[in-house]
């Protein structure tokens, strides 16, 4: 489920199987600074818009396709 940060608190106590979320929650508690806040999130999301930006065309012809019925 994405976005899911309560069931991934309780069923992934590794730190090694932590969800993005979890990280970064956790990452902003120990840190002092906004700035390590701010370069996280920066590190969390440039592979997703990287990725969009590879496929966003099969992205846009996909949910088309899924849009018409029949």
């Amino acid at each position: 489920m994405w976005n899911d940060y309560l069931t991934a608190l309780v069923l992934l106590p590794d730190q090694q199987n932590r969800t993005l979320s979890i990280a970064l929650a956790y990452a902003r508690t120990n840190t002092a600074s906004i700035t390590h806040d701010v370069a996280a999130i920066v590190f969390a999301v440039t592979p997703m818009l990287l990725l969009y930006a590879v496929l966003k065309d099969r992205i846009t012809t996909g949910m088309a396709a899924g849009a018409v019925k029949g």
